[in-house]
């Protein structure tokens, strides 16, 4: 099956492929990446890989990745022997009940307890196994020359369980969820100001157009005073009404203006609440449980991917929280 895949590649690609062949000493196993392009596993050998000065990865758990420039020709091999990861750190852990599964990242170090374990340093992801009860997930940073002690307890449960719910506050709405649901909410409050602060504004325009003041200063020269007094109690019965009209949408909005100040409204005092919520329910859901923490799969461009084929890739260490 292998060969013929090969031969359809080569198909792909085209003739002028060259074979190759890739080794790591007395090591076998070891991950080739041709371009950040995964091929395989050493030994290795491939007949359908474009001639030129190409980069070559070899990565492997628990070695240092090395990564070099190589010529590609035809019939040619290339060699490179990876170096263990310094242990530079210490580590030691006990539990209750003791006898769980100690993993550091995807290196196990044994049953609890263990003590003085040599490991390597940086952040790390330190996970506890033991049957019959949740898996215990801590982010922990490993120094160079320094003991990390650590003294845990299990829950009794069971992991898949534990964890799929973890989170949820109401059916399968999470705290995360939430506090971008209260994010939204305060999205809706100040579309609500912003509309309510619009009819007040407009009220106030068509009271201008209507209310003539010069018109009532000459009336007062000129026009008889019962004349004058009705053109008078005419304009401020307008004024009046919008002021009354136009408060009460003031009212439902609120105002926070560069000069007009902070002024409490019901869209004001929502948008409040709605940021104060938000903020609550993400502190809520800072949870070292269930925080992403440890190595995660790259999405790396893969041109000859196959569906329902799962394919090993470089990974990386992503930390959300420094614990």
């Amino acid at each position: 099956m292998e060969g013929l895949i090969g031969e359809i590649k080569k198909e792909l690609v085209g003739k002028n492929t060259v074979s190759f062949s890739f080794k790591s000493g007395d090591i076998d196993g070891v991950l080739v990446f041709l371009d950040g392009q995964f091929l395989g596993k050493t030994p290795l050998q491939r007949s359908d890989i474009l001639p030129g000065n190409r980069k070559v990865k070899y990565y492997m758990d628990g070695f240092q990745s090395e990564e070099k420039k190589v010529s590609i020709q035809d019939g040619g091999s290339f060699e490179m022997i990876l170096s263990k990861t310094p242990k530079d750190g210490l580590i030691s852990v006990t539990s209750n009940p003791e006898g769980a599964s100690v993993y550091l990242g995807s290196e196990f170090l044994g049953k609890t307890p263990i003590t003085n374990i040599r490991v390597k340093t940086g952040y790390n992801r330190l996970r506890l196994s033991m049957e019959g009860h949740v898996d215990l997930l801590k982010g922990v940073e490993i120094k160079k020359d320094e003991e990390t002690k650590l003294d845990l307890v299990l829950k009794q449960g069971n992991t898949i369980t534990y964890y799929k719910n973890k989170q949820n506050v109401f059916l399968d709405h999470s705290y995360n969820d939430f506090s971008i649901y209260s994010l939204y909410g305060t999205l809706l409050f100040y579309v609500g100001y912003y509309y309510f602060n619009l009819k007040a504004n407009d009220l106030y325009d068509r009271a201008r157009s209507r209310v003539n003041l010069t018109g009532l200063y000459y009336a007062s020269l000129s026009a008889p005073q019962d004349q004058f007094i009705g053109l008078y109690f005419y304009e401020e019965r307008i004024i009046r009404e919008t002021n009354r009209d136009a408060g009460k949408y003031q009212k439902l909005a609120g105002n926070f203006g560069r000069h007009e100040g902070l002024t409490g409204g019901v869209m004001i005092y929502g948008m409040a609440a709605m940021l104060i919520l938000a903020i609550t329910f993400y502190w809520l859901g800072l949870d070292e449980e269930t925080l992403d923490v440890g190595a995660v799969p790259k999405n790396l461009n893969n041109p000859y991917a196959i569906p329902g084929q799962f394919i090993e890739i470089d990974s990386f260490a992503k930390f959300n929280l420094k614990f």
